[in-house]
């Protein structure tokens, strides 16, 4: 595997000197780095039913899903609303594992029924 490649009397390896974690580390920074979705603007009409489809969830206790903008990804959560913290502007959602993901109000782009 390991070929030389003569260059003007000088050695060259062809394959990289690289640690293995090195790589994956590199590769894992590029696709961060590089393949970030666009955030999207929201409309007023959508804000409206997604707070109306929020209070509802809330009120008769049934599960949402979320889309959630998050460094640059689109991140899906499902689970119920604990607690809305309108000061703050933040949500407290826990899923059906129990773990509690606290999302923020303006990041969230879209909210739908979850189906059970």
């Amino acid at each position: 595997m390991n070929e030389v490649i003569r260059d003007r009397g000088n050695i060259k390896w062809k394959t990289s000197l690289m640690l293995p974690e090195t790589v994956t580390h590199l590769k894992n920074y590029f696709l961060e780095e590089y393949y970030k979705e666009e955030e999207l603007e929201m409309d007023e009409q959508h804000l409206q039913e997604m707070d109306q489809l929020m209070l509802e969830a809330m009120e008769f206790s049934y599960a949402l899903r979320f889309d959630v903008y998050q460094n640059g990804h689109m991140v899906n959560v499902k689970g119920k609303i604990h607690y809305m913290d309108e000061k703050q502007r933040i949500l407290r959602v826990m899923d059906e594992d129990d773990q509690l993901h606290i999302l923020r109000i303006p990041a969230i782009k879209d909210i739908s029924k979850a189906e059970e």
